[in-house]
């Protein structure tokens, strides 16, 4: 009896040990981008990814047209954006953060929702995040500078727009992988155009 009572304490013991653990591993919403930052300086960008959801982004910025599109589509668009994730963050690294992680803080959230800023000087990373099978993930960054910060979705509807133009029809998941890229880069281009 006294032995089986003493089991029953280490399984206790140990469970509480396992369950303490698995709570401490978690990362909070700031833990989040300050670890993607990091694996971001390293170059490593796979463990970085696992911190995106570049579904749900591929979804908020094009919406309909990504969710009915077929499973390799969308698997090329998330390339697209992952790309693209990878550019600009090397570009805000290698030109406003150098190699200071800056001020990181979380703005607003709740149990489930999160938006972290991480801030240096006059630039801002605005990084809003959720919980996906109980860990927090990336699911949209933007940017500010000088207080100004552009509206991507904006941008996105303008390309959307011309492709239909230039297309006559409703673009489709095929139609803006071959072409997107091109588009974000001539928009750019015009951009900085403008602000020159």
């Amino acid at each position: 009896m006294r032995r089986i009572r003493t089991l029953a304490l280490w399984s206790c013991c140990f469970t509480l040990l396992i369950s303490g653990c698995s709570k401490s591993s978690e990362l909070t919403p700031v833990e989040t981008v300050k670890r993607f930052h990091t694996l971001a300086e390293k170059g490593d960008w796979k463990d970085a990814m696992m911190l995106i959801d570049l579904d749900a982004k591929c979804g908020e910025m094009i919406g309909d047209i990504y969710t009915r599109g077929q499973p390799e589509e969308q698997a090329t668009m998330r390339d697209i954006w992952q790309r693209k994730l990878i550019d600009s963050t090397e570009k805000y690294l290698d030109k406003h953060f150098g190699e200071s992680l800056g001020t990181v803080t979380q703005t607003e959230g709740d149990e489930s929702h999160a938006v972290v800023v991480q801030e240096k000087g006059k630039f801002r990373l605005i990084y809003t995040l959720e919980v996906q099978e109980g860990k927090w993930r990336i699911v949209d960054r933007g940017h500010e500078l000088d207080g100004v910060r552009p509206n991507p979705r904006q941008s996105m509807d303008i390309i959307l727009a011309r492709i239909k133009t230039e297309l006559g029809r409703e673009p489709t998941l095929a139609d803006l992988n071959e072409r997107l890229e091109e588009y974000i880069d001539r928009l750019r281009v015009r951009q900085i155009k403008v602000q020159h």
